[in-house]
């Protein structure tokens, strides 16, 4: 090998490796804009405990971790604590213990795993185990992005998914990190044509959260075929205060077509496409739970084409960052106020 060839590849190396440092830093930063919302959230609870006087009152640490377990957090530490019920009753609400049947078993098994190693408890396993996932889905996009076009889009895409509103998730106590590190990985595979690896990862990755085939099959009956998305956003078009959720819904309609077509403009392998579409098409069916950014943001190809297709304008990838950011605290802490957006 020649001395330029082997300068050349030390350059790429010392070059992708200053990206990841670049990254990391990024990721760090969302991460406590993320407990920056948290705060937010902690500081208007502790208020009102002493304008009521509270006799137990809870202190800003217990608020913070309250917020980055809300809702499936809980169900998903009660699998970790006490695994399945054997017995499931008709008609179960999510009022009941029961109700933890319908979460998927990947998560809690590992949450399980790493309590029995780190001191502290569930919780600090749960939230530790997703800082390293999040670190790790953040890292196999950089590498799919980088793989599909090349590294500076690999790290205008690393930045865009760290700072994306619905990356507050990455930080709460819920199951798309790791379902982000499989479907990356098993993208990643798929474009490397590494089959079998590709296969292990999907088949990991159903025991995450519903697959397509099953979600859509249990949910034929409670289908609205995006009936209630395009409901919700009417409302928030006529009456903008009249909800947060329909407003919420608006926004991320909003942000799915622009991202849809941006992801059109520069289409991705048809395999990534497929898996995109799939994400999007769950999103929109259900009548119940639709549009929310934590699920857009498991469609996060369209991440990696919006990196791809945004020209190389630093005022505007500023503009998106601080857009981003500040919407990624703002997220977080009507998460926290409302516990879970239906």
């Amino acid at each position: 090998m020649s001395a330029s060839v082997v300068a050349n590849v030390e350059r790429t190396h010392n070059s992708w490796r200053g990206i990841l440092a670049r990254s990391a830093i990024a990721y760090v930063a969302t991460r406590l804009c993320v407990l920056m919302g948290a705060a937010v959230v902690a500081a208007q609870k502790i208020v009102e405990q002493k304008l009521h006087n509270d006799p137990h009152p809870m202190n800003a640490v217990s608020w913070l971790v309250g917020v980055l377990t809300t809702w499936d957090g809980q169900w998903y530490f009660q699998i970790a604590r006490h695994g399945y019920p054997t017995d499931v009753p008709q008609n179960v609400t999510f009022d009941m213990p029961e109700a933890r049947t319908a979460f998927f078993p990947l998560y809690p098994l590992l949450v399980r795993c790493l309590d029995a190693v780190l001191p502290g408890g569930d919780v600090l396993a749960g939230l530790a185990l997703n800082v390293v996932l999040g670190a790790g889905a953040i890292y196999l996009i950089g590498l799919l992005a980088r793989d599909l076009f090349n590294e500076r889009v690999a790290y205008r895409a690393m930045l865009f998914a760290a700072v994306f509103p619905g990356s507050f998730v990455l930080s709460f106590s819920y199951a798309e990190a790791l379902l982000l590190v499989l479907a990356a990985g098993c993208l990643l595979c798929l474009q490397r044509r590494q089959w079998w690896l590709a296969g292990a990862l999907a088949a990991l990755g159903t025991a995450t959260r519903p697959n397509g085939v099953a979600l859509i099959a249990a949910c034929a009956e409670r289908t609205s075929f995006g009936g209630s998305a395009l409901a919700g956003t009417w409302d928030a078009i006529a009456r903008p205060l009249h909800s947060p959720t329909n407003f919420l819904t608006g926004l991320c309609i909003v942000a799915t077509v622009i991202l849809c077509i941006v992801g059109w403009k520069r289409r991705l392998p048809w395999p990534i496409m497929a898996y995109t579409a799939t994400v999007l098409a769950l999103m929109l069916l259900p009548s119940t739970v639709t549009a929310r950014p934590r699920f857009i943001y498991t469609a996060f190809p369209l991440l990696i084409s919006s990196s791809a297709w945004l020209a190389d304008d630093h005022d505007t990838w500023a503009v998106l960052y601080a857009m981003s950011a500040a919407g990624l605290v703002a997220l977080t802490a009507l998460y926290g106020f409302y516990g879970a957006i239906p």
